[in-house]
């Protein structure tokens, strides 16, 4: 049942990714670091309703990983690490933005 549930969750994370890479329009985001080349912010589709669909697709994918060890106290820590080292990373990106 463990493996179902597993599946579920990375099933959901990878669809998340994909509908919020699949979609984006044009123009609104990208690899860069030096310099913004994005001509507008993006706010549709995915983006109206979460900020951040990419780090929660992560999230829901290394969850489930997680979730298939069957321990409590590595799932636990890892979404401990996960939260403080994305926060960091949103928190430089909004900075940049």
């Amino acid at each position: 049942m463990r493996l179902v549930g597993c599946l579920l969750v990375f099933i959901a994370g990878v669809s998340i990714r994909a509908i919020a890479v699949g979609t984006t329009p044009r123009h609104t985001s990208g690899r860069n670091t030096a310099t913004q080349i994005a001509e507008t912010l993006n706010t549709t589709g995915i983006y109206h309703h979460l900020r951040h669909p990419l780090y929660l697709g992560n999230f829901l994918i290394w969850t489930s990983l997680l979730i298939y060890t069957g321990n409590l106290w590595l799932l636990v820590g890892g979404c401990l690490f996960f939260y403080v080292l994305y926060d960091h990373i949103i928190a430089a990106e909004e900075d940049f933005l």
